[in-house]
């Protein structure tokens, strides 16, 4: 049975009211969800509520699920909304990610690298919501243009550009140093 079709298989159990069947749809999501989340810059202390929040709202939703697009597309569009309202409720909800390095390398090495992480993860929070929402769904995810217009709900185009504006952003507050250590 190929992937799509158990997903298939199992959202149709789940939609029938089979929990075993959800829990394996959220095994399957899960990762993927806190990723996002953490990327987008939630506070690891905050992860587990918010995708909880996420996984809550499409137990909710599933009998909406048209199943038009795929299931892990819906999962992160969710994801966005959870996070839109948690921000709007608590602000300090988003940290400057603390970046985890490989401990292989020596100690110059590692500093530098985290100082490189630290700098990069405070330029992302200096981002519009839009823009960051683009840019990690994109180019940190690697969700393509289509399928990020589908989770943010904004036409392909609009993505696009906000990626590319994130992007330019970005290389501008890194290049002129206005993110410091």
């Amino acid at each position: 049975m190929s992937e799509r079709a158990r997903e298939d298989e199992l959202l149709r159990r789940a939609r029938a009211g089979d929990r075993q069947a959800f829990g394996e749809l959220l095994a399957l999501h899960l990762p993927g969800v806190r990723a996002f989340l953490f990327r987008m810059g939630a506070r690891s202390d905050d992860l587990d509520d918010l995708a909880q929040e996420v996984f809550v709202a499409v137990i909710r939703g599933l009998k909406d699920f048209r199943g038009a697009g795929c299931f892990s597309t819906w999962t992160l569009g969710i994801a966005v909304n959870v996070l839109r309202k948690a921000q709007r409720r608590r602000p300090e909800l988003l940290e400057i990610a603390r970046p985890e390095v490989d401990p292989a390398p020596g100690p110059l090495d590692v500093a530098a690298r985290a100082e490189e992480c630290g700098r990069l993860a405070r330029a992302l929070r200096l981002l519009s919501p839009p823009l960051r929402e683009a840019f990690v769904l994109c180019d940190v995810q690697g969700v393509g243009a289509a399928e990020a217009a589908r989770i943010l709900e904004a036409p392909e185009g609009t993505v696009r550009r906000r990626a590319h504006d994130a992007r330019e952003r970005l290389r501008a507050l890194l290049a002129a140093r206005e993110v410091t250590p």
